[in-house]
């Protein structure tokens, strides 16, 4: 793991809970799969904080694609639309977690065959 999941939350509570006393409701954290995005330390955050946090299903395809897993080069768009839909239909990562939205993050020039 690249954090320990209790310090995480000793750390961002505070700002949840702070939100929350202001008027927030929802979250949204756009990290995406395979750069970090971890659906149970947001499920236990929002369970604490009383704050629903919506987390997503996609790819994060800026910086040239350096952050795409190898395997979404190979597979078709129907095929990457279904991992997307099984996290929906199914949760994220054995979770009960699902998403509520689909990451897609591009570089701002012209889109690469990868992303068309």
């Amino acid at each position: 793991d690249r954090w320990k999941r209790e310090e995480v939350v000793q750390k961002m509570l505070p700002f949840l809970l702070e939100a929350k006393e202001s008027g927030c409701q929802t979250f949204v954290d756009c990290t995406p799969d395979y750069l970090g995005r971890d659906v149970l330390l947001l499920q236990e955050l929002s369970k604490l904080s009383g704050v629903n946090i919506l987390t997503n299903t996609g790819f994060y395809g800026a910086v040239d694609n350096k952050f795409v897993p190898r395997f979404a080069f190979d597979e078709s768009a129907g095929q990457l639309a279904e991992r997307w839909i099984n996290e929906w239909e199914h949760g994220i990562d054995g979770t009960t977690v699902k998403p509520g939205f689909i990451k897609i993050g591009v570089n701002s020039t012209n889109l690469s065959g990868m992303n068309t």
